[in-house]
Order: structure tokens, then sequence, then C-alpha cells
């Protein structure tokens, strides 16, 4: 899904539900808190990340240098679906915070991963090499930044040579 100012590109959502606990033992009572969080994780391309020249083209081939795959949105618990499992005794709004934070960073470890990230990639090239052939460009070839975190190469390429690319770049 890409939107009308081209800012960011959809290109995979997963939804993710994680019920997270909190336990605290006390004198007279232990408290206990446990809360089911979902939410839906949306993974795309965030264009105004992309440098001035993402797009780069000559009379037959599209050359798409885009930066890396990345989550959209910090914001994707929908706290309107949250439940609450089972709560005894008295918790502050902090505690709810720790709660939320803890559901969040375990989604996003299990979302995030490798094969996630590749698939999503493997979309975005779907895509954006669907609306450059239909813009009438013959060959439409995308390069993806890693992600900053990432110590390899800089870059994957797809079907790039370095002849075509010092061509394009003339």
């Amino acid at each position: 899904e890409v939107d009308t100012q081209l800012r960011e590109v959809r290109v995979a959502s997963s939804g993710a539900e994680e019920m997270v606990e909190l336990h605290r033992t006390g004198i007279l009572h232990d408290d206990h808190l446990v809360c089911i969080y979902r939410g839906t994780l949306r993974l795309g391309i965030n264009l105004h990340h992309a440098s001035a020249d993402w797009f780069r083209a000559d009379s037959t081939t599209a050359l798409l240098p885009l930066p890396p795959i990345e989550l959209l949105d910090e914001d994707f618990i929908d706290e309107a679906r949250t439940t609450t499992f089972f709560e005894e005794g008295s918790w502050t709004a902090a505690d709810k915070q720790k709660l939320y934070l803890q559901a969040k960073k375990a989604m996003k470890q299990r979302i995030l991963t490798p094969e996630h990230l590749q698939q999503a990639q493997q979309n975005a090239k779907e895509q954006f090499s669907k609306i450059f052939t239909n813009l009438g460009y013959h060959e439409v070839l995308i390069t993806f930044a890693k992600n900053p975190s990432s110590d390899t190469h800089n870059f994957t390429m797809t079907k790039l040579s370095a002849s075509l690319l010092s061509s394009l770049s003339a």
C-alpha cells in the first residue's frame, strides 16, 4: 500500500498478541497483574529516510536505491483491545506502563526477525517493480540499504551490475 504523498510504502503487517505479567510479593499478600496486549506491526519503507536520488533512470531502466525495511509506527499496540486477564492488589500507572513496555518489546522481538524483514523486502521489490514496470520501464533494479544496526555490507543488490550502475549515474 502506497500513501498518496509517497512518504511510506507499507509492505507487510503482522498481528501480535502478548501476555505479560507482574508479580509482587508482600508481607500480608501477593499482588499479581496479567494483561494481554494486541497490536499490528506494520513494516515498510520510510521514504523520508531515502537519499535525494532514490530514483534514477534511463529510457528503459529504473534504479531505486531504497532505505531499509523498518517498523513504520512505534505505537502499534491497540490499547482498546488490551485485556486485563487477572488483577489482584494495587497497581500504579507506572506499573501498568512497565507492563505495556514489556509487551511492546516482546512483540517487536517476535516480529522483527531476519525472516520477516527479508519477506517484507521481497514484498517491497515486487511492489516497486510492478509500479515502475507499469510506468514503462523494462527493467527495475532495486537496492536496499542495510539496517544501521547491521554490521555487514552497506547495500543488498538485486540484478545490478557495476557497468549498468555507472551508465545510469552518468
